[in-house]
């Protein structure tokens, strides 16, 4: 989500896949009604496309490549003997739906952020770094344009909090307790 500007519903719908020398992954074939993390045999890459995102009908399908190698190995222990499985089941086998993925979600990011706020996270570190290329790439990612991005998004109000306010507010209630 961080890294490749993900919403949750392009997380719910993932298939992974592993290919071989045994097995080859027809990238063609894949359920087109399904996102997939691919792992071509002798590569240290993973495939991550996306058929199945908020504004697939206006952008298309989003192809992106990761060589981060933790995140690989992670895709090759989740498979584990598996050439190809889905990456969220509920408990029945059934796919977990794009609606109950948010929730579900929480338990494994980082800090409990909810995708909103991972978006702010990404957008106040390119309005720092004042980069147009990370924002268009940002914006390419996941198939939103920079003005929706900023109109939504509005990092420029973002201040860290006050230590003055916190002792105002300490000899406030220093003073009301006192008073009683």
């Amino acid at each position: 989500m961080l890294k490749v500007n993900t919403r949750n519903q392009d997380v719910a719908l993932i298939d992974l896949h592993r290919s071989n020398d045994n097995h080859r992954i027809d990238i063609d074939k894949l359920d087109k009604e399904r996102n997939h993390i691919i792992i071509p045999a002798g590569t240290g890459k993973a495939i991550y496309i996306r058929n199945v995102y908020k504004t697939s009908k206006k952008y298309g399908q989003k192809k992106n490549i990761i060589i981060v190698k933790k995140f690989i190995d992670m895709v090759r222990e989740e498979l584990g003997d598996n050439v190809s499985k889905s990456l969220f089941i509920r408990k029945n086998g059934n796919n977990i739906s794009s609606a109950s993925i948010g929730s579900y979600l929480k338990r494994y990011i980082v800090l409990g952020l909810n995708e909103g706020q991972i978006m702010k996270v990404v957008l106040k570190h390119i309005d720092d770094k004042g980069s147009y290329d990370m924002l268009r790439k940002v914006s390419n990612n996941r198939g939103t344009n920079i003005a929706t991005l900023l109109a939504e998004y509005d990092v420029t109000n973002i201040k860290p909090p006050s230590e003055i306010i916190k002792q105002d507010q300490e000899v406030k209630q220093e003073v009301s307790v006192s008073d009683e």
